[in-house]
């Protein structure tokens, strides 16, 4: 059987990435993940043959390690015959990558953001082919459209309608209390009729529990908090959602049909998560703030539109839909099988 190794770390978006096309693969190849410390927790055992846990979280870790890093890629190498290399992002496929290559492995890389980030940048001049979800016409390195790469758990269904707004609201950076104070601040900007057919299941730190919720019950809103979200089982509940613009989040909406607000992470790297930002708003499903605009007039003027429009929520969904493939994961291994 052909070997597939899959190179993931840090986020929990690289490793999505890895766990979306390991479903996939894993009846056609012997799949084994490379990850490290922080990015095995997000691995789906169950997708994979074999995984190889390293120490090496950032690029200083790397360069300090390498010798040994390089020495513990090698021994993995040995031990598969067959082998194809995808990249999914952080430094730990940068030494894995360039190692393979140096072997005469095949190697792939995964670029999902609308910016190619520092590890895919560098593994571009040595990868056969980039996967993408849509095809840069800017760049020069061989691209292979693929689309997006959801988890398989999340399931494609229409939003309901029923005069009731479900808003969900996840991402861990979005318990700082800057989320939460505008949060607060714009639900008592909404009138009684709205604050009375709204629900909202919000993601919050546990320290930040009991001062939301006394606020929600204060306004007489309907609500649920979790410190952790399952996110299959939140998505399908919700009819409108507002999170940052990560890429698996991203695919995950739109492989779910749910229209959002999303609002970028400004620290993120060259700022990919405005641009991610911007290009999901192409499907017509949806719409982005930069944080600095994000206020609680913003939020409140917002909510008060699809509440009084909610026929939108069901043309946004149903755009969503048609707008780019989520089986991303599923044409990478097509593709990989039949080289």
């Amino acid at each position: 059987m052909k070997t597939l190794i899959l190179v993931a770390g840090g986020t929990a978006g690289h490793v999505f990435v890895a766990n979306g096309i390991a479903f996939y693969g894993k009846q056609k190849f012997n799949t084994i993940l490379i990850t490290d410390t922080r990015g095995k927790k997000y691995a789906d055992l169950s997708l994979f043959h074999m995984i190889y846990t390293l120490s090496c979280s950032n690029s200083n870790s790397m360069i300090l390690k390498s010798p040994l890093i390089a020495y513990q890629i090698w021994q993995i190498f040995k031990k598969y015959k067959n082998i194809q290399i995808v990249g999914c992002g952080a430094y730990l496929s940068v030494l894995t990558g360039i190692l393979g290559y140096l072997f005469g492995y095949t190697l792939h890389i995964y670029q999902g953001d609308q910016v190619i980030g520092r590890a895919n940048h560098i593994l571009s001049y040595l990868a056969t082919t980039i996967f993408v979800t849509e095809k840069f016409f800017q760049w020069k390195y061989p691209q292979q459209e693929v689309g997006l790469i959801s988890r398989h758990t999340i399931l494609s269904s229409p939003i309901k309608i029923d005069g009731k707004l479900r808003i969900l609201i996840i991402g861990s950076s979005i318990g700082a209390q800057f989320w939460i104070d505008t949060i607060i601040q714009a639900c008592k900007l909404l009138s009684k009729k709205i604050r009375e057919n709204i629900t909202i299941n919000q993601q919050v730190s546990k320290n930040k529990m009991q001062f939301i919720k006394s606020a929600y019950q204060e306004l007489e809103i309907s609500h649920e908090l979790f410190e952790f979200v399952d996110t299959k089982i939140a998505l399908q509940w919700s009819n409108f959602v507002i999170a940052r613009a990560g890429l698996s989040t991203i695919a995950d909406l739109v492989r779910a049909m749910r229209p959002a607000l999303l609002i970028p992470w400004p620290n993120a790297h060259a700022n990919h998560q405005l641009q991610n930002a911007k290009w999901f708003v192409k499907s017509y499903g949806g719409h982005y703030c930069e944080e600095y605009k994000f206020t609680a007039q913003f939020l409140a003027n917002m909510i008060q539109n699809i509440f009084y429009n909610q026929p939108q929520l069901i043309t946004q969904s149903h755009n969503l839909y048609k707008w780019k493939n989520t089986y991303g994961g599923l044409q990478i291994v097509k593709i990989l099988n039949s080289d």
